[in-house]
């Protein structure tokens, strides 16, 4: 099995953790959530981000295209990479 190793800075895990640990305060149940026994790991949101990337790849191959939306819906952006071009959904 391939073997990823990446070096993160503290901060960027740090400011990952507080942005979850925002979403998740007032939720109902918070306290027996995901992160009720303590923040993320580099690996925990690595094997996270992984398996959102895999997703996105194969939307786009199905000919979505993959978007952040407001609530109201009247803003989208498009996510892409540089591997994952920009592109209207096909109908």
């Amino acid at each position: 099995m391939p073997e990823l190793r990446l070096q993160v800075d503290e901060s960027i895990l740090k400011s990952i953790n507080d942005n979850l640990k925002a979403i998740h305060q007032g939720m109902k149940g918070a306290d027996s959530g995901p992160l009720s026994s303590g923040p993320l790991s580099a690996n925990d949101i690595g094997r996270d981000a992984l398996a959102v990337y895999k997703w996105v790849v194969e939307q786009t191959l199905s000919g979505r295209a993959v978007v952040a939306a407001d609530k109201e819906l009247s803003e989208l952006k498009q996510i892409t990479t540089p591997y994952i071009p920009a592109r209207s959904p096909q109908i």
